[in-house]
């Protein structure tokens, strides 16, 4: 096919790899609040299973020694209610005995001090026994933190776990960031009006993030580049986390750009080329410099008029013509 270069508005990119990662408060690990033996009377969520927030994804039995589980926590939740209340009194009296002239302003701050830390004490404490829900028979009900799919499952049913252990992982897939690694040669680019279009393996679409995140302040010293996050709509589960992307970033457009497309091109020995027809079914290979691509067109800066026809599909055969052809590097074959 031959047809003459377009004018058309391109715009500039620069292009860069990037990964899709969980939005950082979508992401949560659901660890054990307690030591204890992950119970075999609930099968644990599996990968890929959907659950919601405030779920029972795990019970945790208490374990044989008798100081762990959810005794203990009512134990030391009790112990921290009982602290809280002999501190009041004492804040009260402390108050009371300075307003009478008393006691010192000393004696009521000391108090108040002490009230305070006993409040901080038993505020997680609270959480936890507001939390974890005893099943009966001291049993813990472990909940899903947020809503999500689960990603991970590191505990086995009658397995034992300590506090903190993690039991299984769940991101909230339905919107992703992706993290894009603008290299410091571009870091000018870098502000609110960027935008981009991206292409994972396995997918044909091409996708557009919904919305900039954030800009880096910091290279990273290996891959000198600098970390952009752009936020990505993923109502259809299409997109997975860890995915990597091909990521093209608009740095600014050029107007009325002579422009081919990119099929026309030709690559040989790091050179760009293109065929023209001149007349007849001869083809002459000519050299061009080339500029920016947008959607599959490229910038000619120079090397070809606007009026002189271009083999714009098919090129790579005509090509081929011409180094099977025995009469000199210029002249080919029709195609």
């Amino acid at each position: 096919m031959v047809t003459q270069p377009v004018k058309k508005d391109l715009g500039s990119f620069v292009t860069t790899t990037g990964e899709l990662v969980p939005v950082s408060n979508a992401e949560a690990t659901v660890a054990a609040p307690l030591a204890g033996i992950v119970s075999t009377t609930k099968q644990l969520p599996f990968i890929g299973k959907k659950v919601a927030k405030g779920e029972v994804v795990a019970l945790i039995d208490p374990p044989i020694r008798p100081d762990g589980g959810i005794g203990q926590l009512g134990a030391a939740y009790a112990e921290a209610k009982n602290r809280v209340a002999l501190a009041q009194k004492e804040y009260d009296r402390a108050k009371r005995l300075h307003d009478a002239k008393i006691a010192p302003l000393k004696r009521v701050e000391e108090a108040e001090l002490a009230l305070s830390s006993a409040k901080s004490a038993l505020e997680p404490l609270e959480k936890s026994m507001g939390s974890v829900k005893g099943e009966g028979s001291g049993r813990i009900a472990v909940r899903a933190p947020v809503s999500g799919t689960v990603v991970e499952v590191t505990a086995g049913a009658g397995k034992g776990v300590e506090a903190g252990q993690p039991i299984l992982r769940i991101v909230n897939t339905g919107t992703l960031w992706l993290k894009a690694n603008l290299p410091a040669s571009e870091i000018a680019t870098a502000g609110k009006s960027l935008n981009a279009t991206f292409t994972v393996a396995g997918l044909t679409d091409e996708f557009k993030p919904s919305r900039l995140v954030s800009v880096g302040d910091m290279l990273d010293p290996q891959t000198r580049t600098l970390p952009v996050l752009f936020e990505v709509p993923n109502q259809s589960g299409r997109l997975k986390v860890g995915l990597f992307a091909n990521v093209a970033i608009r740095t600014g457009s050029v107007a009325g750009a002579l422009a081919v497309p990119k099929d026309a091109l030709i690559e040989d020995e790091a050179r760009w080329f293109v065929f023209i027809q001149p007349s007849g079914e001869a083809f002459d290979r000519r050299e061009v410099k080339v500029g920016v691509e947008d959607g599959g067109f490229v910038q000619i800066t120079s090397g070809l008029k606007g009026d002189e026809r271009v083999v714009t599909r098919g090129a790579y055969y005509v090509k081929q013509a011409e180094s099977a052809a025995k009469g000199g590097a210029d002249q080919g074959h029709a195609h």
